[in-house]
């Protein structure tokens, strides 16, 4: 998933997009990542595709959720889009009764991690 994500096909190496669909917020799979030479296709829940990132996965960890968790046991974030443009989701994600804000961008890339601290 990290390398869909980063753009990279898992299968064939090939070049991936990442489309975000904002009209869908409030579905399980807001992300599609697909690749862009071969039939790779998968729509992904939000937080299994950002436990990549060290500074998702180190807020996680600080809040006590381990992200090492299958994808299945992660919590489900409150997701809201921030602004279209440009394009920034926010999730807020609860644990040991703190919680974080993860906001990513039309590509899913992580623009900021913020653990209310």
């Amino acid at each position: 998933m990290a390398m869909a994500r980063e753009g990279q096909c898992p299968f064939c190496t090939g070049a991936t997009t990442v489309d975000l669909r904002l009209d869908e917020i409030e579905t399980d799979h807001l992300i599609e990542i697909a690749c862009d030479t071969c039939t790779f296709l998968v729509g992904v829940a939000p937080l299994p595709a950002l436990v990549f990132d060290e500074r998702v996965a180190g807020a996680l960890d600080d809040v006590g959720i381990d992200p090492e968790r299958y994808d299945w046991e992660l919590p489900t974030p409150t997701t809201r889009v921030a602004s279209r443009d440009p394009v920034r989701i926010e999730f807020d994600v609860s644990g040991d009764g703190t919680a974080i804000t993860i906001v990513v961008d039309e590509g899913f890339g992580v623009r900021s991690v913020d653990t209310g601290q």
